[in-house]
């Protein structure tokens, strides 16, 4: 519904390369696909996995080095201007507040959501470690 949306990939060829943390003035749908990597939302840290998606609006973001991360990794990035009933949130980062980390929501579907950083995220990934080779 967006006439303004824009799509853009990004090749990672491995853990060396990055993205330096920047924002944009419109919001992001991001499709990561290959080897996991992280992302950074407002210094939070998410690992995207192959095939993950993750929404957010202006804020700052980046890919860091990842020195011990193999593989290459392609994300599919859409820009877009939301829609009307979702401009209230545009400055909300996934959790604010940190009371939400944890908490589960059901979607439409049936399927659980888990809002917040990922549980299974492992600092090590950022900066290598036996568990990770």
């Amino acid at each position: 519904r967006d006439p303004q949306a824009r799509i853009f990939m990004n090749y990672y060829t491995g853990g060396q390369d990055r993205t330096g943390v920047h924002r944009h003035d419109f919001w992001t749908c991001l499709l990561s696909f290959g080897s996991p990597r992280i992302l950074t939302v407002d210094n939070r840290p998410i690992l995207m996995r192959d095939t993950d998606l993750i929404i957010f609006g202006t804020q700052n973001h980046g890919v860091p080095v990842m020195p011990d991360a193999t593989g290459g990794r392609v994300s599919l990035v859409i820009f877009f201007y939301p829609d009307a009933d979702n401009l209230e949130r545009q400055w909300q980062t996934v959790t604010d507040d940190g009371e939400d980390d944890d908490k589960v929501y059901e979607s439409k579907g049936g399927a659980d959501l888990k809002i917040g950083a990922d549980s299974g995220f492992s600092p090590s990934l950022l900066w290598g470690g036996e568990e990770n080779r």
